[in-house]
């Protein structure tokens, strides 16, 4: 349940600082699920669901979480080491989009119509104080943005926002992200996302 998975991300956030470098939220929401009950009957979105489980569930590490918060939603929790902090947006970054690319490919068990693409967006905690709902929000947010930019995109609370909905759908434009470094520490301090 819901309220389940947020009291085992508020059991890892204390932890930041000492055992655990950052905390990386992911939240997806499938784009397709409500076609596809529509389509070809709530077993087939049953079917689906539990194929994203599977393939998600496939992408995960040791200690990784996953939790479905209800209907379409899903979320992963991530905890990298303290070596990782300097570079935690770009390892978010990444995350999301092994998540959207698991969500994305072909499951030969579900018919084509059956397939979904997911909006997922990434939220990362650098502080023991951050409180899980205030980070599960900004993952939740940054997921709204990723799906209002036209869905099957990946996008970073704090980042820029994703390109609207026409340039994607032209194709001529791509966001491209960059980090940003601080070059007294030459650890990476933000991410910024170029249009081009």
């Amino acid at each position: 349940s819901r309220s389940h998975f947020v009291g085992l991300l508020a059991g890892r956030l204390p932890d930041i600082g000492t055992t655990v470098g950052a905390v990386v939220v992911a939240f997806l929401d499938l784009d397709r699920l409500k076609a596809v009950n529509d389509a070809l009957g709530h077993s087939w979105g049953d079917a689906l669901l539990r194929s994203v489980v599977r393939r998600i569930g496939d992408r995960l590490l040791p200690g990784d979480l996953l939790g479905r918060l209800g209907g379409d939603e899903f979320a992963v929790v991530r905890c990298l080491p303290a070596g990782d902090v300097p570079d935690a947006d770009v390892l978010a970054l990444a995350l999301g989009e092994e998540l959207r690319a698991a969500v994305d490919s072909e499951d030969p068990q579900l018919p084509t119509a059956a397939h979904s693409t997911a909006s997922v967006g990434l939220a990362v905690a650098l502080s023991p104080d951050t409180s899980s709902d205030a980070v599960l929000h900004a993952a939740d947010q940054a997921m709204y943005a990723a799906k209002v930019a036209g869905g099957n995109r990946v996008c970073l609370a704090g980042a820029e926002a994703p390109r609207p909905r026409a340039w994607a759908e032209s194709r001529h434009l791509v966001v491209h992200y960059q980090p940003i470094v601080d070059l007294r520490g030459g650890g990476i301090v933000a991410v910024e996302a170029l249009l081009r």
